[in-house]
């Protein structure tokens, strides 16, 4: 019988990894371990077995005689609706930097930056794993997220993409067991909060002053946003680590050994009307300092919102490309952000919601 794609199910640790190379074990109680993602579509894992062939020798032939198992790879794209409980997680695994605080009881404020490169050198790293059925079933280990992205167009439901690069240690069977069946090890994703693009707003002002405010949503000028973050990451691979698929056999080919961060990029974009009097390829040409606020307030939790706030206090213009969308000119605006060395900031989101910060570390 094949395999129904609706019977794929992608779920990651609830927390990073103990180690880089330590798989989390499952359990069958809250606090769970492991967690589901619900994807937007169907997306498949790439797994790739680097291998060495003796295509230089004298075999007689065209071919290789002989395969060698090098090394281990996989990636995996993960496309999502948004909502207020995992982002926190999947933004921690793309920035490295986690603070919560309580401003009400109930409530969480989660600020959410680029990890401090004095403290460490590594993104968290966390399980993936999946299943279909019987004829798909396995997990991941070590898995960074390599690029995400978060997207607003419209007045639908803001969505995500997660692209994760993984050591290449592959376990199977997974050992997956989903609720309702009995003994379940990964809970149903219920009660979850998502934004819709309706609920955005988007400011652009001088930095430090806030003089000169634009509010693009005020106006209704705002077509479309996006915020896509790109991590660098080492390769990864160590001679002498003794880091196997199957440990001890080193002829099972290498997995790698470890993961650090050696850049990174978080590029926001915006389409909006031109309007009479833009003055946006003017604050290019100046390069002129601001700040960059986005917002996303939805669902009432006490006196607060679940809300995810971007905050970018000192950016500049990078381009700004004209263009046309329901016969309308629009502006698409490409900003980059600057260290305020006196801080040390480059970018802060904050999310609100009603999960304290032991779910996330």
């Amino acid at each position: 019988m094949p395999v129904s794609t609706k019977q794929h199910n992608v779920v990651m640790t609830a927390k990073p990894q103990a180690a880089y190379l330590t798989a989390t074990a499952k359990n069958t109680s809250a606090p769970f371990a492991w967690r589901r993602i619900v994807q937007s579509q169907f997306s498949a894992t790439d797994y790739k077995v680097n291998v060495q062939k003796n295509l230089g020798a004298a075999t007689g032939t065209f071919y290789a005689s002989e395969s060698r198992t090098i090394s281990h790879e996989m990636s995996k794209s993960m496309p999502v609706e948004l909502n207020s409980f995992d982002v926190v997680r999947l933004l921690y695994a793309a920035c490295g930097q986690i603070a919560t605080t309580t401003p009400e009881g109930g409530v969480f404020q989660h600020t959410i930056k680029l990890l401090d490169l004095n403290v460490a050198q590594a993104l968290p790293a966390y399980g993936l794993a999946e299943k279909a059925g019987s004829g798909l079933d396995q997990e991941w280990v070590g898995c960074h997220l390599e690029r995400f992205l978060l997207a607003g167009d419209g007045i639908a439901i803001v969505t995500g993409e997660a692209t994760w690069s993984g050591s290449g240690k592959r376990l199977a069977p997974s050992g997956l067991i989903f609720e309702p069946t009995a003994s379940f090890n990964i809970p149903a994703p219920v009660g979850l909060k998502y934004w819709k693009n309706s609920q955005l707003s988007l400011t652009v002002a001088d930095a430090t002053t806030f003089a000169n405010s634009i509010n693009y949503c005020a106006a209704k000028r705002v077509n479309k946003w996006s915020i896509e973050i790109q991590n660098a990451l080492s390769d990864g691979f160590r001679p002498c680590a003794g880091d196997y698929q199957t440990p001890g056999n080193s002829e099972s080919g290498a997995i790698r050994s470890e993961r650090f961060i050696v850049g990174q990029t978080i590029t926001p974009q915006v389409e909006v009307r031109v309007e009479s009097g833009s003055v946006e390829y003017q604050y290019l040409q100046e390069q002129r300092p601001l700040d960059f606020t986005l917002s996303l307030r939805g669902a009432p939790i006490g006196s607060f919102f679940h809300q995810l706030l971007f905050k970018m206090p000192l950016a500049t213009y990078s381009a700004i490309q004209t263009g046309e969308a329901e016969d309308f000119l629009v502006f698409t605006i490409t900003a980059e952000p600057l260290v305020n060395l006196a801080t040390g900031d480059v970018y802060n989101f904050i999310v609100t919601n009603d999960q304290a910060g032991t779910v996330y570390v």
